[in-house]
């Protein structure tokens, strides 16, 4: 799969039908903002969602996702963003952040981090105040391409494209165990196409070390690339540390909003809105202790208030 796009359309978009509540007091609750999810696991949300209102204020967007029920926020844009000037962060300072995180009982368990980032000082100094986890490749930058003012998103034409990917995983990997983190990789559909027969993702896990690349499973993707979450889930039992909890519905029509530099991403949607069952998806994450779970859709015009419908309707599944 190749798509062309123009730099400009590609810094807009993100790297990057209401949902029926299985409870009619989280419905309630979510028309003012925020529902009861103190009883169940604790959820967080990819701040990549929120990306344009926590870049405006990024105390007030912390404090109303605090209020809104959120346990856990995954920062974006360490190394650095195309579409997101100012991320990680947005003007707060580090210390900043670790007091605003400890004013609203909040934690920062996994953070995404650009394929090229060489500020070893400041994954240290980010990951020691946050208490980060995880540093997590959120899309190997081997997929991307600059030229002629363009961006080509592609995927790779042989195994060996795919072994090198691999290789330079488990050395971030490495690297991240020496500093004292954990590493994992977050998938898209792409991923799942196949090279030379075999499945990019699938040579991907073959070739990198189990104890030094994590997999955070990015459900929505999964659907998106013709996968059911909880047979992906399964398969990888074991290895996956956290997902994006995204709903998808392949039968929205494709969008040719300059946003969606995937054309799936029009069919990705909050939990609860699509055709992923969320119920058997829950279930499984209890049942083998998958602790970080992220709400997110890539792109939307109502992010805050899809983030909290997500929250409801998976608090509500227990």
């Amino acid at each position: 799969m190749t798509s062309s796009l123009t730099r400009r359309h590609f810094l807009k978009a993100g790297l990057g039908v209401a949902g029926v509540l299985a409870a009619p007091g989280l419905m309630a609750n979510a028309m003012t903002g925020g529902c009861n999810a103190a009883s169940g696991r604790p959820y967080g949300v990819q701040m990549y969602m929120l990306r344009d209102m926590f870049a405006k204020d990024p105390a007030g967007t912390i404090k109303k996702l605090a209020a809104a029920g959120f346990k856990q926020l995954e920062m974006f844009g360490v190394g650095g963003s195309v579409n997101a000037e100012g991320a990680p962060l947005f003007g707060l300072s580090i210390d900043d952040m670790a007091d605003l995180m400890a004013e609203y009982k909040l934690t920062v368990p996994s953070v995404h981090i650009n394929s090229d980032l060489e500020d070893i000082e400041y994954i240290k100094e980010l990951g020691s105040k946050l208490n980060i986890d995880y540093f997590i490749e959120p899309m190997a930058g081997e997929f991307l391409n600059f030229k002629d003012g363009k961006v080509n998103l592609n995927t790779p034409s042989s195994v060996d494209e795919v072994k090198a990917i691999a290789a330079r995983l488990n050395k971030r990997g490495q690297t991240m165990k020496e500093l004292g983190f954990k590493f994992a990789y977050h998938n898209h559909n792409f991923e799942f196409d196949k090279v030379d027969g075999q499945v990019i993702f699938d040579i991907m896990m073959e070739n990198t070390d189990p104890e030094l690349v994590k997999i955070e499973l990015d459900l929505g993707w999964v659907a998106a690339a013709g996968h059911d979450p909880v047979a992906m889930l399964n398969k990888y039992k074991g290895r996956v540390i956290g997902c994006h909890m995204k709903d998808y519905d392949g039968s929205v029509p494709l969008s040719d909003d300059p946003r969606m530099i995937i054309p799936e991403m029009s069919r990705i949607s909050t939990p609860g809105d699509g055709k992923s069952d969320f119920a058997a998806i829950v279930k499984h994450l209890n049942e083998n202790d998958v602790k970080y779970r992220y709400v997110e859709v890539d792109v939307t015009d109502t992010p805050f208030e899809d983030a909290v419908r997500g929250l409801c309707h998976l608090s509500a599944l227990g």
